[in-house]
């Protein structure tokens, strides 16, 4: 088993577990995603990691945590915030993990707008894993014609307003960008706002409803299809506009699609 993707400040990112390492054991036994975890919150879990794949097994402890997945995911979005200096630029760049809620675009606003990524000169936006969710009306925080409000008081200080994102952008998806997240990547390339960087999104559009069940397992239940400026993205998904390929098994934590997008932004074309 692999690991698919690392939450940012997570238990298992605290721990040194990267994207893609495989799992081979748990405690002296073979590992199992849930029972090997959810009887030893807040206790040491041994885990036995293979990183390269001839390479040696590793051992590392994980402590797991009971967490409120809401508040997990917007913690993970606000702890991956970065950014990266390339060729006297600075390449600013945050994860979206889940957009099943206002808070989590609220957050990456008020990181460009006055936050860390404020000075950023160009911004990669990653939508790649995790929840769906987005509204398309956040696509408007790219819209260019909306005007600068400047404004001063008697003595001449004054300041601007000023809440659009006008510098370049790079949007990343994967196989793991789902429903909402596919329908803001499709408008995001549809209107040229940037360039979409990654790979081919998952086709999961169809709406969905959860049944819980009675042994506490959930049902995820299509429930209506639709269209999207009139195309059908069900089962077909957006494919980017540079398409890099990056197989999970043994990356050793190696980003490649966010290395490819830091050099667009830097002034270098990523190759196909």
């Amino acid at each position: 088993m692999h690991v698919l993707w690392v939450l940012d400040g997570s238990p298992a990112a605290r721990a040194g577990i990267r994207q893609g390492d495989e799992i081979v054991g748990a405690d002296g036994c073979r590992f199992h995603p849930i029972e090997s975890l959810k009887r030893r919150i807040g206790q040491p879990v041994h885990l036995e990691i293979r990183r390269n794949r001839e390479g040696p097994i590793v051992p590392v402890d994980v402590v797991p945590a009971l967490v409120d997945p809401h508040q997990e995911f917007l913690d993970a979005e606000l702890a991956s915030v970065r950014v990266f200096p390339r060729r006297r630029r600075r390449i600013g760049y945050i994860h979206i993990w889940s957009y099943a809620g206002e808070d989590y675009h609220q957050a990456f606003l008020d990181e460009i707008a006055g936050g860390r990524l404020k000075e950023a000169d160009g911004l990669i936006l990653d939508l790649r894993d995790g929840l769906g969710g987005a509204n398309p009306t956040y696509l408007n925080v790219f819209n260019r014609n909306v005007p600068v409000i400047r404004f001063a008081d008697k003595s001449g200080a004054g300041g601007a307003f000023d809440p659009q994102w006008r510098k370049p952008v790079v949007l990343l998806i994967n196989g793991g960008s789902r429903s909402g997240k596919e329908v803001f990547a499709f408008g995001f390339q549809r209107f040229g706002l940037g360039k979409v960087l990654g790979e081919r999104s998952a086709g999961a559009v169809t709406a969905g409803r959860i049944i819980p069940l009675s042994d506490g397992s959930l049902l995820y239940l299509a429930v209506a299809g639709g269209t999207v400026d009139g195309i059908d993205l069900e089962g077909v998904g957006v494919t980017p506009d540079f398409v890099v390929p990056m197989p999970i098994p043994y990356l050793a934590g190696r980003d490649l699609q966010l290395a490819k997008a830091i050099e667009c932004l830097a002034g270098e074309q990523p190759q196909d």
